[in-house]
């Protein structure tokens, strides 16, 4: 049982994703939905980016959520863990961001 601060999944080990490029210029799937998820960390490395708590499907067009510059990176509150699916979207039309995640 691995545990970060009240929550627990029985994962050892976290799932460390290789460099995500996003391809497109609507929203594509960064992090699938995990009912067992306990924590996330995404990081910016190239282009800015919004990162969305909602599936890529819904307003896949519409750039809004949380924005995310260069170099930054955002750490779900452990107190309140999203389980569904991340999405993640272009803050410019033709770049390609690229992005490091972290799940436990």
């Amino acid at each position: 049982m691995h545990m970060i601060g009240r929550n627990q999944n029985s994962n050892t080990s976290a799932d460390v994703q290789p460099v995500y490029t996003v391809a497109t210029d609507v929203a594509e799937v960064l992090i699938v939905a995990n009912t067992d998820r306990i924590y996330v960390a995404i990081s910016v490395l190239n282009r800015s980016v919004f990162i969305r708590f909602q599936p890529a499907a819904d307003d896949a067009a519409v750039r809004k959520g949380i924005h995310l510059s260069v170099g930054e990176t955002y750490e779900i509150p452990l107190d309140n863990m999203y389980l569904g699916e991340i999405s993640v979207i272009n803050v410019k039309n033709g770049q390609a961001p690229e992005i490091y995640t972290t799940e436990y």
